[in-house]
Formats: structure tokens, sequence, C-alpha cells
């Protein structure tokens, strides 16, 4: 079965410092099924996640950030 690629685009509430972003970043793109996690420089508060939605959902994805005690939604895409 082919991979089904997606994106999700992740509003975070809190201000984190750059330290606090990447680790962030890290820690969700331990979920094997995602691809990418990334927060832009110019937009600290907007995380971009490319995953298999084959084997994992926005909202499991979501839940590994706010799992993390960050405050964040999904942004409709």
């Amino acid at each position: 079965m082919a991979d089904a690629i997606a994106d999700v685009l992740i509003h975070l509430d809190e201000t984190l410092d750059r330290d606090a972003l990447k680790r962030l970043e890290a820690a969700v793109r331990e979920n094997s099924c995602v691809t990418s996690a990334d927060v832009p420089d110019n937009r600290p508060h907007m995380m971009l996640v490319t995953y298999n939605a084959r084997c994992v959902t926005a909202a499991e994805i979501l839940q590994l950030v706010t799992g993390r005690g960050v405050h964040a939604e999904l942004v409709g895409m």
C-alpha cells in the first residue's frame, strides 16, 4: 500500500524559545509516520508537519505536541 502523504499546520499558543521549539520538532519527528516537523524562524507559533496519513492522524500528531505541555490546535488546510 502506498503512503498517503499529508500536511498539517499546528498553531502553538505559547511563545517558546528556539531551543524549546527544536526539542518539540524533534519529539514530533520521533513518530515513525512523521516525515518532517518544522517551525520557521519567522513564524514561531506555526509548526508544519508532513506525515503518512495511513499510519497516523492529524489529531494524533496534535497529541504529540499537547502531550508535552504545549497548548496548541490544528489549523485548517
